[in-house]
């Protein structure tokens, strides 16, 4: 043997990437080498045809062990390879040597060096798919080169970094993600004496997997090895994140910012977090740290905007998304948090214009034809807003969520028939949806079928217990329905002080319900005491005339009822405005 192993088997990475170039990824698959000698001319094999691995090891003159020549020209081919071609050269050798013949020792060697030239050939092919902003249009055929050139490696001399290039192939679109977790599990059986193959394999076996109890298993043990790389920190807490943890989120997110403090992605992250355990000020101190450290994140600049939108900060999400757009013309998101902000700003014609460039560029795009509705709604276009939702419902029939918002529009619209007609529709579906049952409840109390009514409710409350809204309209027509064998003051009451609790006693309309409960059970002078307190935080100028005529209804003794009224297909309560839109809303 005239060389050692360790001085060529494998290139280093940046004297791989040195010979990548697309045009001679190219060339390998669209053609083929000059014969090797003339003596014996063979056509060298494109990558879209790779000899088999049976081929290439079969012996047709053992004896004579002529393939040490072969061999010799193979090692001299490795050293100075700098490209596609130059590999291809030398794994053409060391298939000729093993064919023709060589000492036990050397054929070990041989096929070593085989299996390392298949695995830089595939690696280089692979950087070839991965690294280009665009992808090259012929990505699947390369990506099958690569994976024959691994699979042949793997067969003479399997080893874990083998295995973590064929899980990169198969991540494509298309690829096998039930091999990807085999080869992920392989080489970690494979590399558990090296640290950094355990460490790359459990980061990506956590990536793919889908079992939240053995990704996070795989971050903590990824932890472990590196404890202080922030990397593994980030996904952990992204993992928890998504699993409705954001407190043990927030930890690691903190902890991973003690190691980088200067990783923009993280602060922006960290401030999503804080807005979900509405600590907002902080959320603002985050994105504006993740705004210092990336100025020109359109990114941190949406993150900034949606909290701006949910804190009511109208004008300031209008230009932090606006800020966003500058930076990324196409970032539809910042679009749409615009849109929504000039909306509750009841800016419409900017708000629709907004939406309108969305659904030019992409004219199926669900979330903007659903806030167009939106938006047309509010603006008291109901006719415009049920085209747009009858619509989505054509194309999507078991679009449940889309059949909810469509049944409440016609309710809105008076248009009760066709309202219960897609409640119906949607509960064939899914009976136990208990929003859809919460809604179509609010719409048959507003047409005065209050048994029925109560039967969704009764549904409802079984999914979802603690919902507000849904408590207290379960609450108001147990207690002020006019059929008195429908009526239960005593559940009325109970009903009310867990929407009371839930809303900490601050929103009226559930004090007023309260009141209502206990005028039902006989209790006229507490009944008064919740209105009153209704009346104190009240801020709707219709909703303290309601408040105010059932006040003067108690103080002449006598509870409220909700009532039909006989010539419009709307409720109202003895005394107060007429309401169709539910006592939670």
């Amino acid at each position: 043997m005239r060389a050692s192993l360790g001085a060529f088997l494998f290139l280093s990475r940046e004297g791989i990437l040195a010979m990548l170039t697309r045009t001679i990824v190219l060339a390998a698959l669209l053609a083929t080498a000059a014969p090797t000698s003339a003596d014996e001319p063979e056509a060298a094999p494109s990558l879209d045809a790779a000899p088999s691995l049976d081929s290439a090891l079969s012996t047709t003159d053992g004896a004579e062990k002529r393939g040490q020549s072969d061999l010799d020209e193979a090692v001299s081919a490795k050293l100075s390879a700098e490209n596609l071609d130059d590999l291809a050269k030398v794994i053409r050798l060391c298939e000729r040597a093993i064919r023709r013949g060589l000492e036990p020792e050397n054929l070990a060697f041989a096929e070593k060096l085989l299996a390392t030239t298949l695995y830089q050939r595939a690696e280089v092919i692979t950087a070839a798919i991965f690294g280009p902003a665009q992808p090259d249009p012929r990505w699947r055929e390369m990506r099958e080169a690569a994976i024959v050139d691994l699979d042949r490696a793997l067969k003479l001399d399997e080893q874990p970094a083998m295995h973590l290039l064929a899980v990169r192939l198969e991540s494509l679109p298309g690829g096998n993600r039930k091999q990807a977790m085999a080869s992920l599990n392989k080489a970690i059986e494979l590399g558990a004496d090296d640290p950094d193959t355990q460490f790359e394999a459990l980061m990506m076996r956590a990536g793919i997997g889908d079992d939240p109890d053995k990704k996070l298993a795989d971050y903590n043990s990824a932890h472990d090895l590196r404890p202080d790389d922030p990397v593994p920190l980030r996904s952990r807490g992204a993992l928890k994140l998504s699993l409705d943890k954001p407190d043990e989120a927030l930890a690691d997110f903190d902890d991973a910012i003690k190691l980088d403090p200067t990783h923009a992605p993280t602060f922006e992250v960290r401030g999503m977090t804080l807005t979900i355990l509405k600590r907002l000020d902080e959320a603002r101190e985050s994105y504006a740290k993740a705004a210092d450290l990336a100025p020109k994140s359109a990114a941190t600049f949406l993150q900034r905007a949606q909290l701006s939108l949910v804190t009511e900060q109208y004008d300031q999400a209008i230009e932090q998304a606006t800020a966003a757009l500058k930076i990324d013309p196409e970032l539809a998101a910042a679009l749409m948090v615009r849109a929504q902000a000039y909306a509750r700003d009841k800016q419409t014609e900017p708000a629709l214009a907004d939406v309108e460039q969305l659904l030019k560029k992409q004219p199926k795009l669900i979330p903007a034809v659903k806030l167009r509705a939106a938006i047309q709604a509010s603006a008291g276009n109901l006719e415009e807003a049920i085209l747009d939702l009858e619509q989505l419902v054509r194309d999507d029939p078991r679009d449940l969520e889309t059949q909810l918002q469509l049944a409440l529009m016609y309710r809105n619209a008076k248009k009760f028939a066709k309202a219960f007609a897609v409640f119906d529709s949607a509960l064939a579906i899914d009976p136990d949806n208990w929003m859809l049952r919460y809604a179509r409840g609010d719409a048959l109390l507003a047409v005065g079928r209050h048994k029925a009514a109560i039967a969704d409710y009764n549904v409802a409350v079984k999914q979802s217990p603690r919902q507000s809204g849904l408590l207290n309209n379960l609450a108001w027509v147990l207690a002020t329905s006019p059929e008195e064998s429908l009526r239960d003051g005593e559940r009325a009451i109970a009903l009310a002080k867990l929407a009371a609790e839930a809303t900490d006693y601050k929103q009226a309309n559930v004090l007023s319900t309260l009141g209502a409960a206990y005028a039902e059970s006989g209790d006229i002078e507490t009944a008064t005491e919740w209105v009153e307190k209704a009346l104190a935080i009240a801020n709707d100028e219709n909703e303290r005339k309601a408040l105010e005529n059932e006040l003067a209804s108690y103080k002449r003794g006598k509870p409220v009822r909700e009532m039909q009224h006989e010539d419009r297909q709307e409720t109202v309560r003895v005394g107060s405005k007429p309401s169709t839109e539910g006592r939670g809303q």
